[in-house]
């Protein structure tokens, strides 16, 4: 079979390569509004909801990535509550009860005014019930506490991370109170420490699980392993991860002040300390570092396979953030950056979050583009003639209800392919964008920089502008649907063209089930669909072609007998070759494409069902026998 010139290739960007162990990330914005967000949490109770805690006293319900107007509770100052709010001090701790579906109950930690200490304060571990006739409400007046810590002479150092572990105890960080570290190694005293709490024993006091610790900001379980990952506060010079795993009877001491991580602090030389059990990991007090350690999680979610198993953790100062794991010595890896983060947070699905303190905004923690495996960066090339017959390049966007919009560039080539050696390329295209669920022109270009400034901007900043002036672009954010970009010649202008759709953002809700309508001709005027399978693993796509079916949806004139050729772009090896689908290479294709539901509807339509590794593609389509005609080919990505 003659292969025509794939031109369509230069057009496509190239999978990269899977990120090395630990993955990158991207944070993408998810929520915004809050003031002084401190904790990301869920209940346990498959609503799907975030419960995002606002340091001033406030407990904040996301759903369908909404934030609600009412509070789920509001102890704060101004509102008549408890909370005593500034410097590091604050509502700083929210757990749900394991059994919180069906018995209500949420534990929180605060600082309050204590008694005759002016510097001082006392951190408080209190239960709260959700309200009987609104599961958005707690219930204010149900407040009891269980206990609380005297914290004299300074507001800082406080600790304040509550989570409950598979044994059902409940677990809580408390800071050293700040007065130079005596507090976490002196006996009976509860601060600089992780204590265990059995909730579900009336009268229970904390018992000490680990000692020797200066401020534990935020400590976490593994949901698959219950290992227990702290990250310790530094003083002078090194920030600390301690690592307790599961089956430890408690009793750990980490060396505060004793030891700064694995260096002496005081004593400066020779120091000790009885069962003392160093970090796993320390980082210094420098712009590769940072200088106050923000805990996160074990990555545990489905949507970024790379970096399962994963502590992810980063630094509150330099924004830093980085991935390590047992198996591979404890090595870190830096991961990307985030400023002022104050928290990370997991949802039911243990997918991640980040929380921008100054900025009060959760970010969700998502793989850069190249690392899902899925279809991309779409582009198709075709001759453009007149009336119905020009290129109309299809996608859709994925997600449902909730789902951030995605922003997309779409641009199209025509002059330009006359530097690929097109003999008649599409002097001036324009471009249209149609929603598909009812047709209405959302956007539309003639030349790229004839449009709003910050459009031009926009598009410019990604990197995909056209090479020529004559050529379109738009710059969109599109809701989860259906779209079609049509092209078009000018004037009624006809000429190959090429049209590239390509993702800009939110990674994590691809473009999908891509397809690509025009007229089929001879020579190298026929019909490319170009994709890209993203990430590190193999995707199992079905690729099939419309001809004769086009009829019930008012094609005049069909591409009788379409034929299928899919080639790897970096090699221009063919993949796969079809005529009519239900004669396949391989037995048993007909019946896995007919189980995908993709199959065409006519016997002499053609379809491919294919295993393909991470990089570009592209799908010709041809007439048998050089028969000429509209045709659409489809790509589409199975789960």
């Amino acid at each position: 079979m003659r292969i025509p010139s794939l031109v369509v290739a230069a057009f496509l960007l190239a999978a990269l390569d899977g990120a090395a162990a630990p993955p990158a990330v991207t944070l993408q914005p998810f929520v915004s509004g809050f003031s002084n967000p401190v904790e990301i949490t869920h209940a346990r109770d498959h609503s799907g909801r975030l419960f995002v805690v606002e340091q001033g006293g406030r407990i904040r319900i996301v759903r369908n990535a909404q934030v609600l107007l009412t509070p789920f509770l509001d102890i704060s100052p101004a509102n008549g509550g408890p909370v005593l709010f500034g410097g590091e001090q604050g509502l700083l701790g929210l757990a749900f009860h394991p059994q919180y579906a069906a018995n209500g109950f949420f534990y929180v930690f605060y600082n309050r005014v204590r008694a005759g200490d002016p510097s001082g304060n006392e951190v408080v571990v209190a239960r709260y019930q959700r309200s009987a006739n609104n599961p958005d409400l707690a219930d204010p007046a149900s407040g009891t506490v269980l206990f609380f810590v005297p914290h004299p002479s300074a507001p800082n150092h406080n600790g304040g991370k509550l989570a409950f572990r598979r044994d059902g105890a409940l677990y809580i960080s408390i800071g050293d109170g700040g007065t130079g570290g005596n507090a976490a190694q002196a006996p009976g005293d509860l601060r600089g420490r992780i204590l265990r709490l059995d909730v579900d024993t009336p009268g229970a006091l904390p018992s000490v699980w680990a000692m020797g610790l200066r401020n534990p900001w935020r400590f976490s379980f593994d949901r698959l392993t219950a290992d227990m990952y702290i990250a310790d506060v530094g003083q002078s010079a090194w920030e600390e991860i301690d690592f307790e795993p599961v089956g430890s009877p408690g009793g750990r001491n980490y060396g505060w002040p004793a030891f700064e991580a694995t260096h002496c602090y005081v004593p400066s030389t020779g120091c000790s300390v009885p069962g003392h059990v160093p970090p796993v990991i320390e980082y210094p007090h420098d712009s590769t570092g940072g200088f106050s350690v923000t805990g996160g999680y074990v990555y545990r979610g489905t949507t970024f396979p790379a970096l399962q198993g994963y502590y992810v953790y980063g630094d509150y100062v330099s924004g830093n953030m980085w991935g390590a794991r047992q198996s591979e010595g404890w090595t870190p890896g830096r991961v990307g950056s985030s400023p002022n983060l104050s928290a990370f947070g997991e949802d039911e699905s243990g997918e991640l979050y980040v929380a921008n303190l100054v900025a009060g905004t959760i970010s969700r923690v998502t793989p850069a583009a190249s690392t899902l495996p899925r279809l991309g960066n779409i582009s198709s090339r075709a001759r453009v003639l007149t009336g119905e017959d020009v290129m109309i390049a299809g996608f859709a966007v994925s997600g449902g209800p909730g789902i951030d919009a995605k922003r997309v560039v779409i641009s199209v080539a025509g002059p330009s392919l006359a530097n690929f050696g097109v003999a008649t390329p599409l002097a001036n295209p324009e471009l249209a964008i149609v929603r598909a669920s009812d047709q209405v022109v959302i956007a539309s270009n003639d030349d790229w920089q004839n449009q709003a400034a910050g459009n031009v901007a926009a598009i410019q900043a990604s990197g995909l502008q056209p090479n020529q002036s004559l050529e379109p672009a738009v710059v969109l954010d599109l809701a989860p649907g259906n779209y079609t970009a049509i092209v078009s010649g000018v004037n009624g202008g006809v000429g190959t063209a090429v049209v590239g759709i390509f993702e800009v953002d939110h990674p994590e809700n691809p473009l999908v089930n891509i397809s690509s309508r025009a007229r089929v001709q001879g020579g190298n005027d026929v019909l490319i669909g170009g994709f890209i399978i993203s990430g590190t693993q193999p995707k199992q796509v079905v690729v099939n072609v419309a001809g004769p079916s086009l009829v019930a949806a008012g094609v005049a004139s069909p591409l009788a007998n379409p034929t299928l050729t899919v080639v790897r772009a970096s090699d221009n090896f063919i993949m796969g070759t079809n005529d009519d689908w239900q004669s396949q290479a391989s037995p048993g294709d007909v019946a896995a494409i007919q189980a995908t539901g993709f199959q065409p509807n006519h016997p002499a339509e053609s379809a491919l069902i294919l295993n393909l590794l991470p990089g570009a593609y592209t799908a010709i389509v041809q007439g048998a026998g050089g028969t000429t005609g509209v045709a659409l080919v489809g790509a589409f990505a199975l789960p």
